[in-house]
This record gives C-alpha cells, sequence and structure tokens, in this order.
C-alpha cells in the first residue's frame, strides 16, 4: 500500500512539472506595418486591428478583426506604441500577450498597462519612452509602464529620449522571468536616465538589471532606484557614469560596478557604509537611502525543484520494492 502511495505522489508531481506544457492553444498574430502615430483613435495598439494584423508573418494568411485577451501579438519586426490621450491617460493593451520580436515599442500614453504577458524574444528590442505631450494637455517629465509579467527571453534596452534633467522614467512589474538582460539606457539626455524599477517577483528571474551610461556624459549623471524590497535571481551591473540609489533591500546573485565584478561575502546585507568601507571609488555609484544590497546564491526554479522531489520520490519507490 505505502509503495503504491509512493507511486502516486510521484507521478502527480511530474504532472505538475509538465502541465504547463498542456495550455490552451492561442492563435498568433503577426504585425504587417509600423505604427507612426500614438494619438487616440489613429495607429496605435488597440486601433487599425484589421490592416494591422495577420496570422502569417508575411501577411498571406488571414486578417485579424479585433483584439481579444487569449492570443498573442506578436510585433514582428515593426514599431508599435501605445495610445496618447489627453482623455485616457493610462492606455491598457486589449489583447493577450505582447510580444516583442525586434523592433520598437515606443511608450506614448502617460501610463502604459499590459495586465497579460509581455514577452521580448528578440535581442536588441528596444522599449523607448519621451515626454507625454498629449494635444491640448500639459508635458509630463515622467512615463510609467505597468506590467503583470515580464519575460526577458531577449536583451531588452529601455531607452529615454527626453532631455530634462527632471525627466523619470517609472517601471512597475508584478513577475519578471527570463534570462536576458534589462538594459536602462539614456540616448538623448546629457543629465542621463533617471528609473525608478520595481518588481514584486523576481526570483525566477536570471538575467542582469543594468544602468547603462549615456555616451555623452562625463560624470555620475544616470541613476537608478528599486520602488520596492526586490531578491532578483540575476545579477546587478552599475556601469561607468550611474549611480543607484540604495534605498530599499535588494538581493541579486552577482555585482559589477565600474566594469569590474565585486565580490562580496554572500548572505550579508551590506548598506552604503559598508560597501564604501570596502572600496572607497565605490561612493561615485551609489548614493545612500538607508537600503542594503546582498549577494545571495543562485536561486532554483520552482520546476527544477519540483522535478528533483519527483525523482526522489520515484528513486525511494524503487528502493523499497527491491526489499525483500
Amino acid at each position: 500500500m505505502k509503495n503504491k502511495m509512493i507511486r502516486s505522489l510521484g507521478l502527480a508531481l511530474v504532472a505538475i512539472t509538465i502541465a504547463p506544457a498542456l495550455t490552451t492553444a492561442q492563435t498568433t498574430w503577426y504585425l504587417q506595418v509600423d505604427m507612426t502615430s500614438g494619438n487616440e483613435g489613429n495607429d496605435n495598439w488597440n486601433s487599425k486591428v484589421s490592416t494591422s494584423w495577420n496570422s502569417s508573418p508575411d501577411g498571406s494568411g488571414t486578417t485579424h478583426t479585433a483584439l481579444n485577451s487569449t492570443d498573442i501579438y506578436d510585433n514582428n519586426g515593426h514599431q508599435i506604441r501605445s495610445t496618447q490621450s489627453l482623455t485616457y491617460p493610462t492606455s491598457t493593451f486589449a489583447g493577450g500577450t505582447l510580444r516583442l520580436n525586434g523592433g520598437r515599442f515606443s511608450m506614448k500614453a502617460l501610463t502604459s498597462r499590459i495586465t497579460g504577458t509581455l514577452q521580448v524574444t528578440s535581442a536588441g528590442t528596444l522599449i523607448a519612452s519621451n515626454y507625454y505631450t498629449p494635444s491640448g494637455g500639459t508635458t509630463s517629465n515622467s512615463q510609467t509602464l505597468e506590467v503583470t509579467n515580464f519575460v526577458a527571453d531577449g536583451v531588452t534596452e529601455l531607452r529615454s529620449g527626453a532631455s530634462a534633467a527632471s525627466y523619470r522614467q517609472i517601471v512597475k512589474l508584478t513577475n519578471l522571468t527570463g534570462t536576458a538582460d534589462l538594459r536602462f539606457v539614456n540616448t538623448a539626455n546629457a543629465n542621463g536616465n533617471n528609473v525608478l524599477f520595481s518588481a514584486t517577483n523576481a526570483t525566477g528571474y536570471t538575467g542582469n538589471i543594468v544602468l547603462a551610461n549615456y555616451s555623452g556624459a562625463t560624470s555620475s549623471n544616470s541613476l537608478l532606484e528599486f520602488d520596492n524590497d526586490l531578491a532578483s535571481g540575476g545579477g546587478l551591473v552599475i556601469e561607468a557614469n550611474s549611480k543607484l540609489t540604495l534605498s530599499h533591500s535588494l538581493s541579486f546573485t552577482s555585482l559589477s560596478i565600474g566594469g569590474t565584478n565585486v565580490d562580496l561575502t554572500k548572505g550579508i546585507a551590506y548598506d552604503y557604509d559598508a560597501l564604501v568601507a570596502l572600496n572607497a571609488s565605490f561612493a561615485n555609484y551609489l548614493a545612500d537611502g538607508g537600503g542594503t544590497l546582498t549577494i545571495a546564491n543562485a536561486i532554483p526554479e520552482p520546476s527544477a525543484v519540483a522535478a528533483l522531489f519527483g525523482l526522489a520520490v520515484f528513486a525511494l519507490a524503487a528502493i523499497r520494492r527491491r526489499r525483500p
């Protein structure tokens, strides 16, 4: 009886590990043209559906009639834009999964929101923000990207094109997974990029969060601050001419500052003073906000843990069967 129970438990665990692969099939639609205007009623991610999306990457399939929350929408290397509207400053994508396969996603709304999944599959994909300037409205010096599930399977560059020192790029993620880097970089502002970043759950993410320097900067100008305590399965990279405001409890598996890998004692929470005591030059890359930084061991994927546990159960069952 015990052996049967153990075998049943093992089979159940295996079923759990493969269940994600047995999800309901989704239709994938491919963008056929660059969206050249983010204005309300024009060429944005929730308009001109029938002329913008096709079931085949080359446009030889069927055309789409209406966005829905179950399908996948692939930008197919083209530019896609959220809606810029004075009436509705928050633009929510009406589709299910938005897949960025190269090309560019331009944040035109004050808040661009994706309640499903934003998946980046191609290295070099660009997510760009700039001033929110709706017709008849007041220019805002910040824009926000809100995503429920962000999957970084390709290196993503989150770029600000604003030129004012007061401009801030705000990124709010609920779940962050994937293996590719997230790079925050500024190309238009000698004052650098100013990023406020949060991710509620990032333990399944194994890429690097990178604050990249502006090529024309000569001092510490690009700024990164986390808006919540964060534990990531990946690393943190602070490049030259960049600065992290250490205002929360942060945990990563590796740390690079100014092009040098920093070997901290794992499991120890370092505050600003402790880090600067290790290397005085770190004061050029860090600002004291009352937070701490910890280097932790790599966090195993939940599916890997379940699979190993299932194998252990099968092994135990085999041992029991061999006993006289």
